[in-house]
């Protein structure tokens, strides 16, 4: 079976300091991927560039077939349109927006207009209908996460990447996002119209041993963890 994810050596050098150097990773779709490591190990360094934010100073990215070290930058952003959803420590909701209209955003990005009704059936599956028509100042941390998590499911997308997505939850709030994130690459998740890979980078080794594998970055080398 063809991987979702292949790096193949890739390295990425800021200036004269290497973050990541000749990692190798393979994922495929339905796989929960949880990497661990230091603060400045080079792990967002290496979601961004399997998002498509960031290109690798030398090595492949292949993500659904396309090599992302290659591509251009408007190329780049109708891969992060189509095939990514990205979830961040901070929910990143637009404040002026209410819970669905944010759900919505990823739409206008993809070039098509939104399903209200698929909105409201991610809003539905995170639990928070309830608050779709409240702004994100009206919500709570766990709220406006889980708001997050329907945007970034919101274009189907075949890959989702998290970025210490529990980072400012409570325990209780955090273990049931990571619940929900699990349940978005199994079969029978309510989106399961195609299945999808998920790769988070964490500190929180509980949350990280519920994931089907399991990383250490640590001086730009990319290892297997327990």
């Amino acid at each position: 079976m063809t991987p979702l994810v292949e790096l193949r050596a890739v390295r990425k050098e800021f200036g004269e300091r290497a973050v990541l150097g000749e990692v190798n990773l393979t994922v495929h779709l339905g796989e929960t991927v949880a990497i661990m490591g230091p603060s400045g190990s080079g792990k967002s360094t290496l979601l961004n560039i399997v998002g498509g934010l960031d290109k690798p100073t030398s090595g492949q990215a292949i993500v659904a077939g396309t090599d992302l070290a290659a591509i251009e930058p408007l190329e780049a952003a109708a891969y992060r349109a189509h095939a990514v959803g990205f979830v961040f420590q901070e929910h990143l909701l637009l404040p002026q927006l209410t819970a669905i209209e944010n759900v919505l955003l990823p739409t206008l990005a993809a070039g098509a207009p939104g399903s209200v009704s698929r909105a409201m059936e991610l809003l539905e599956h995170v639990g928070v209908a309830h608050r779709a028509d409240a702004f994100p100042w009206e919500m709570s941390g766990g709220e406006r996460q889980r708001t997050a998590i329907a945007r970034a499911l919101m274009n189907k997308p075949h890959l989702l990447l998290c970025d210490e997505p529990t980072g400012n939850l409570d325990r209780e709030t955090g273990a049931n996002v990571i619940t929900l994130l699990l349940e978005a690459a199994a079969p029978h998740s309510s989106d399961a119209e195609r299945s999808m890979a998920v790769i988070m980078v964490t500190h929180n080794p509980d949350h990280a041993a519920r994931f089907a594998r399991r990383y250490v970055l640590e001086a730009g080398a990319l290892r297997e963890g327990a």
